[in-house]
């Protein structure tokens, strides 16, 4: 119980972290004109794709961990000498 309330957190700050990378790269480029604003346009569309792919990999990355972490602490239950 205990693994899946920690589980659903840390998968709940990664997705607020993602909407707030999403959310941050909107107003980068205000004041800018002409070819200033399409490169600053270009590397806000860059800069945001990337860290996207990597807030996503850390994502991926940190659940694969958790799982494997709690397979192999899992308790198991007892069983009687001779079975």
């Amino acid at each position: 119980m205990v693994f899946r309330v920690f589980f659903g957190l840390v998968n709940l700050g990664f997705l607020v972290g993602l909407i707030a990378a999403l959310g941050s790269a909107a107003d980068n480029c205000d004041g800018e004109v002409g070819a200033t604003l399409e490169a600053c346009e270009a590397g806000t569309a860059i800069g945001g794709g990337a860290i996207l792919v990597f807030i996503v990999f850390l994502w991926v990355a940190v659940d694969l961990i958790l799982y494997v972490l709690h397979r192999v602490f899992r308790r198991k239950p007892k069983t009687a000498v001779g079975e």
